[in-house]
């Protein structure tokens, strides 16, 4: 189950996030490991030459969804509530 491309780059743009200022959230549906806000990890991912090389902010969001979709379709991240976590393997 490689991941490559976009879904590689938002995977290793939500490691540093989550070490630089992840927060554990108190709830007994989450995990008890760090999250951050999901909208977060969206604005680093769409920032220009993130994940893609394009001009257009339109396409680097489809980037964005297309990698968060495979992401969590691979039960490598866990998104719930607008906050998501890396998947501990």
């Amino acid at each position: 189950m490689g991941v490559t491309g976009s879904a590689l780059g938002a995977l290793v743009l939500l490691k540093g996030l989550i070490d630089d200022g992840g927060k554990i959230v108190r709830n007994a549906q989450y995990p008890g490991s760090p999250c951050i806000d999901f909208d977060t990890w969206r604005e680093v991912c769409i920032a220009p030459s993130a994940l893609s090389q394009s001009s257009e902010k339109d396409t680097r969001e489809k980037a964005f969804r297309w990698a968060s979709k495979s992401l969590t379709d691979k039960h490598l991240v866990l998104v719930r509530d607008n906050l998501v976590w890396l998947v501990e393997r």
